[in-house]
């Protein structure tokens, strides 16, 4: 049985075709000028979940007031608005994705440019979320016969907006319940439910974290900063449940490749010391560790390298 193929995307692309697109810009909007957000001397920097967490923390009744009372809700309102305001396009990186082979699209990102890149056709289908739900784990909709899935939620439901650590720990709990039950009637094993996935070869459910280990994953435009934990936590669990499987198991292994495209100036720099220097990050170590193919891209501008990545995939998805 063939595997499925599945694109997981984050904001890069949305950043490399919209420059004025970036969480920075719109963490400094919402952050009182009291709070440092900026990198410091040796570079450090306060990663984006822990950034929300203060601006919360940190509110005076009176902006509580002003925004509403539930200082979280509110903050992520102005998230919906702020990038509802940015009118990201739909460019030409998006409408690449329509020449690949895949099953699924799984995106970090709230809003919904990559589905406008596919065509809305009698194949459509789209998810009417009830008001107020905060765990996304199904599909968003269907369109060219490819799954959507919005991981960390969506705008049109401001409370599904995954960014703070509160909201990424509730993620981790929700998995951690559907991959690791405890022994029941129907399952003999807590790890009974992960056999299931892996030997159908498919979900068997609309559940976006169920192919990570049932279809092959390739990972574009995602910084993967540690503090996504829900996704760290997901590769750490497939990485120990196949160390351990039986040998039928391990033979229904998917893969998982990830794409650190970056810039370079080829005036100063060889595009083999930048990409050799990039696999000894800690991104890459951890990565490997965890038995996901890393591969730095090194290109001219972003999008040169992004389009490079996707000449790998199509040709990977063609030969498999």
């Amino acid at each position: 049985m063939l595997q499925q193929n599945t694109l997981l995307v984050g904001n890069g692309l949305n950043r490399a075709s919209n420059p004025e697109v970036s969480w920075d810009n719109l963490l400094k909007d919402l952050c009182p000028s009291c709070l440092r957000i900026e990198p410091d001397a040796e570079g450090g920097k306060i990663p984006a979940p822990i950034q929300f967490e203060m601006i919360g923390a940190n509110l005076t009744e009176g902006q509580q007031r002003r925004l509403g009372g539930d200082a979280y809700s509110a903050l992520k309102r102005q998230v919906k608005d702020g990038l509802e305001a940015s009118d990201i396009k739909c460019r030409s990186l998006h409408n690449r994705i329509r020449s690949l082979a895949l099953n699924n699209i799984i995106t970090t990102n709230y809003d919904s440019t990559l589905e406008k890149a596919f065509p809305d056709d009698s194949e459509t289908f789209r998810r009417d979320w009830p008001g107020g739900s905060k765990y996304l784990f199904g599909d968003s909709c269907i369109r060219g016969g490819v799954r959507f899935f919005h991981a960390h939620g969506l705008l049109e439901n401001a409370s599904s907006i995954c960014i703070g650590y509160e909201h990424y720990i509730g993620y981790v709990q929700k998995m951690r319940s559907h991959f690791l039950n405890k022994p029941d009637e129907k399952h003999s094993s807590s790890t009974e439910k992960i056999d299931e996935i892996v030997l159908s070869g498919e979900s068997e459910e609309a559940y976006w974290p169920n192919l990570f280990f049932s279809s092959n994953v390739y990972v574009i435009g995602l910084g993967l900063d540690f503090s996504e934990i829900d996704l760290w936590w997901l590769l750490t669990l497939r990485a120990s449940y196949f160390k351990t499987a039986s040998p039928k198991i391990k033979g229904r292994m998917n893969s998982i490749v990830y794409f650190d495209v970056m810039e370079y100036d080829k005036q100063k720099e060889q595009k083999r010391d930048v990409q050799n220097r990039a696999k000894g990050t800690a991104k890459a170590i951890a990565l490997s560790g965890l038995q996901v193919e890393y591969r730095p891209i090194a290109a001219d501008t972003y999008e040169v390298g992004y389009d490079k990545a996707f000449d790998e995939i199509e040709k990977e998805i063609e030969m498999r």
